[in-house]
């Protein structure tokens, strides 16, 4: 925009005053800085230099131009490929910047889920009731973890019976349950085990779910330990999995006493981890912030992705610059760049033709 910054610049300064938490501020600060803007031109420039040396070799065959090394060509659109992959892993931290990743409390009722929201938010939110279904409708909260702004809903606990009110308290819960980005499956340790927490661990999903065992502080000996709880959520998974190839992959379970207060940090660290991937993980370093964003890099990349398998099948020079031409555009258009300029300028000065 008059030549100081690019749309994609442009775009961070919307985000900074709509910034939702500190992780929000700190990334659209960072593409104000113009962090996603030169990863974007890197990866646009490698781009147009293999387009034009494609082009040059096409079009200027009887000037003194070396023939296409075919090989080299294929290692620079997958050194773009990486570059781009690896912003695409990019994409969720970008969407719960700007959302908020959606968390549901589920679980049994009276296993703590309001007293563990309670905790997490580090204030009195939800009632709190010895007496089984006090919770009947979803309760939501906004809080802060590692930067990332966390939605979090305290749902009805799921069990059958009750009157038709708090069946449809836990309708919602299901649903929750089902469409939530992220799930804290709740159980009570010092309780006896039953058919129903089976088959609650047992529909764990590993890629968005926390298995938390809630009144550490009422077992005695290993009952209440972390590896016993991983072991049963290990066993009631493979239970849940007879049928599926392979072993089951591990669900990440923590151990609270949401009363006292203990193992809340560490519950923390376990949802951060599983957002970001790591402790501040993409907060520092460029991400794609918007849908707009997300969308054309996973266009590039499906672009980069034929022109590499058109390299493999040997296919010819025309149909190559095609899928390289369109994946810069698409990059293009990220940063409000326009791609035959640039193409020009590298053919003529690369190669030194036409002088």
């Amino acid at each position: 925009l008059n030549g100081r910054i690019d749309l994609a610049q442009a775009e961070s300064v919307a985000a900074i005053v709509a910034a939702r938490s500190t992780g929000a501020l700190r990334a659209s600060v960072r593409q104000l800085e113009g962090g996603l803007s030169e990863r974007l031109r890197l990866a646009r420039r490698e781009l147009v230099g293999l387009l034009a040396r494609i082009e040059a070799t096409v079009d200027f065959s009887d000037e003194d131009v070396d023939e296409l090394d075919w090989g080299s060509l294929a290692e620079g659109l997958g050194r773009v490929q990486e570059t781009l992959l690896h912003l695409l892993g990019t994409a969720f931290v970008g969407r719960a910047l700007e959302e908020g990743v959606w968390t549901a409390i589920v679980g049994k009722p009276n296993v703590g889920k309001s007293s563990l929201l309670n905790a997490l938010l580090m204030r009195e939110r939800a009632i709190v009731s010895e007496i089984p279904g006090t919770t009947r409708d979803t309760i939501e909260e906004l809080l802060e973890i590692g930067g990332i702004p966390i939605r979090l809903a305290d749902t009805a606990g799921l069990r059958v019976g009750g009157d038709r009110v708090e069946q449809l308290g836990v309708e919602r819960s299901v649903r929750a349950m089902e469409q939530a980005d992220l799930v804290l499956a709740v159980i009570d340790l010092s309780a006896p085990r039953e058919e129903d927490e089976s088959e609650l661990l047992g529909a764990a999903d590993a890629d968005r779910w926390i298995i938390v065992g809630n009144k550490s502080d009422l077992v005695e000996g290993d009952t209440g330990g972390l590896e016993e709880l991983a072991a049963r959520v290990h066993r009631s998974r493979r239970s849940g999995e007879s049928d599926a190839p392979g072993p089951a992959r591990q669900c990440r379970v923590c151990t609270v006493s949401a009363l006292a207060g203990e193992g809340i940090d560490d519950l923390r660290s376990h949802i951060q981890d599983l957002v970001t991937g790591g402790p501040g993980l993409h907060l520092e370093e460029p991400i794609l912030a918007s849908e707009r964003q997300r969308v054309l890099v996973n266009e590039a990349v499906g672009s980069v992705s034929e022109a590499m398998a058109g390299v493999a099948r040997g296919e010819g020079e025309e149909l190559v610059c095609e899928d390289i031409r369109m994946a810069a555009q698409a990059l293009g258009r990220i940063t409000g760049e326009d791609l035959t300029p640039d193409l020009l300028d590298e053919i003529f000065t690369r190669f030194c033709l036409g002088k």
